[in-house]
């Protein structure tokens, strides 16, 4: 059942990157005397965050196995696509709606509170929950083809030029109202 693990570490790794995400978008929010100023890279970072949400080793790799398989409750797949609709209609309606002034910082704050709270529903209860009737229906021969999948792809991602061990410089989004700049991070990867 090592491959097992592997899958669910990778799935964690990837759950903590996007919730990291989350945080840094509600810091900007939350706040009550946060301004919601900088809407165009705001928009961008909750279109950053979709995509990242849509793009995880579990949407990809895991939930098409578990589908396929058909053990898994109908109830339970009903309830994991209502949550994955509510996200995507709410990132239409902040990303593809004009935002107005008269409309306020509070409204918009609202909005951007529920996404994210429907993004940490689904990571933290649908497919929590999902994952762990996997392990019960999935064989092992289901955990390696998973793991040999993801495996493939962190091999790809490490050989990008981009991801090669050093230094790295990590930009990541900054909205402070003035030059519209960014934070820069060196990291060093071993």
């Amino acid at each position: 059942m090592l491959s097992s693990m592997y899958v669910q570490v990778a799935i964690a790794i990837d759950n903590e990157k996007l919730k990291r995400k989350l945080d840094r978008l509600k810091e900007k929010t939350v706040w009550p005397d946060a301004s919601v100023s900088c809407s165009g890279e705001i928009v961008e970072y909750i279109a950053e965050i979709y995509e990242k949400c849509r793009l995880r080793r579990f949407e990809k790799t895991v939930l098409p196995l578990i589908m396929n398989t058909g053990k898994i409750s109908g109830v339970v797949l009903d309830e994991l696509r209502a949550c994955r609709n509510s996200i995507s209609e709410m990132y239409f309606i902040l990303t593809c709606f004009p935002w107005r002034p008269e409309a306020g910082d509070i409204f918009i704050k609202r909005q951007i509170a529920v996404y994210t709270g429907l993004i940490e529903e689904l990571v933290d209860e649908k497919e929590v929950f999902l994952l762990e009737q996997a392990k019960t229906v999935l064989s092992d021969e289901n955990w390696f083809e998973m793991a040999e999948t993801i495996m493939e792809e962190d091999t790809v991602f490490w050989e990008s030029d981009e991801n090669r061990f050093g230094f790295q410089e990590k930009r990541e989004w900054n909205c402070p109202g003035n030059y519209g700049s960014h934070i820069a991070e060196t990291e060093y990867r071993i």
